[in-house]
């Protein structure tokens, strides 16, 4: 493949990640990095190494983010440090971003599967 049909295929939205991104609705708490409170977003997607997440926070890139999720039926806490990679307002108030992800962190993922799709999700 050349320079010219990568491009091509960047234009056209094929997604080059690494790892394969689920969907979920999942509560996430961060800290906010400007007044440095808690607060909350909703992780909308989760791979190995980032997470999408809805937030009334506007995130700005390279953001470092600290983070943490309950996982549901569980009770266990996964924390986690991020980068803001990307981030678009979307309506007023209301903002997407992708966070990568510090440290890769299987375990957690692998919980977070688990509680979202069941005890049989592959």
């Amino acid at each position: 493949m050349d320079r010219e049909d990568i491009d091509n295929e960047s234009s056209q939205g094929v997604d080059h990640r690494e790892f394969v991104r689920f969907p979920m609705d999942l509560r996430l708490k961060f800290r906010d990095p400007n007044t440095h409170e808690e607060k909350e977003a909703q992780i909308k997607d989760v791979s190995a190494k980032g997470i999408g997440i809805l937030s009334d926070v506007e995130l700005p890139n390279n953001t470092i983010l600290e983070m943490w999720v309950e996982i549901p039926h569980d009770g266990q806490v996964r924390y986690n440090e991020g980068k803001v990679v990307w981030s678009r307002q979307i309506e007023p108030n209301k903002y997407r971003a992708g966070i990568a992800l510090a440290k890769i962190d299987l375990i957690g993922v692998s919980l977070i599967l688990r509680a979202t799709y069941g005890a049989n999700w592959l």
